[in-house]
């Protein structure tokens, strides 16, 4: 019985993204074009090219050395290959099991290899961003390392967002 129930929770696991991907999504807007500048990571800049903006606001946080800067930059490129190999064969699971889910005919054991295989990538994702984030570690001192686990532990903040999660005060003109 116990069996069953870490099954079927597992089972609901991986199925749930994949039912919810499969719902109309609104199209995004247009990426606007880049300002004009360096690019993120050069001399003088902010960030580190390759980096989400999460990870790269909080190593930015971290006033790294250029050293270090260099050290991650290549731990990103290195990592860059396999992660977006991995971004693309999870796509292509979930689009499978959305099909398996949605088929006409029902058949248990399509959706639960389906399944199966889109958790076996998830993990392997997982084991891979958790490789990096040591690497990363690795090239930081032991009070950038107590920052960044800080860091990481906090759930994300919306860009612009102040603490709290709330949208910095309005700037009002001066007399209103």
């Amino acid at each position: 019985m116990r069996r069953r129930t870490i099954v079927a929770v597992a089972l609901l696991l991986a199925v749930g993204p994949a039912i919810a991907s499969a719902q109309p999504q609104q199209q995004p807007p247009p990426a606007q074009p880049a300002p004009p500048g360096p690019p993120a990571g050069a001399p003088g800049q902010p960030g580190i090219p390759g980096l989400g903006p999460q990870l790269g606001r909080i190593l930015d946080r971290l006033n790294l050395t250029p050293e270090q800067r260099t050290s991650i930059t290549t731990i990103v490129a290195a990592h860059k290959k396999t992660s977006d190999n991995d971004r693309q064969q999870i796509i292509k699971a979930r689009e499978l099991l959305v099909k398996q889910v949605n088929a006409p005919t029902f058949d248990e054991g399509a959706i639960r290899q389906a399944a199966a295989a889109v958790a076996a990538l998830d993990a392997n994702r997982a084991v891979d961003s958790a490789k990096f984030l040591k690497e990363v570690r690795g090239v930081l001192s032991p009070e950038q390392q107590k920052q960044f686990q800080e860091a990481l532990a906090r759930p994300p903040q919306p860009q612009g967002a102040g603490p709290g999660g709330q949208a910095p005060p309005r700037a009002r003109p001066p007399g209103s």
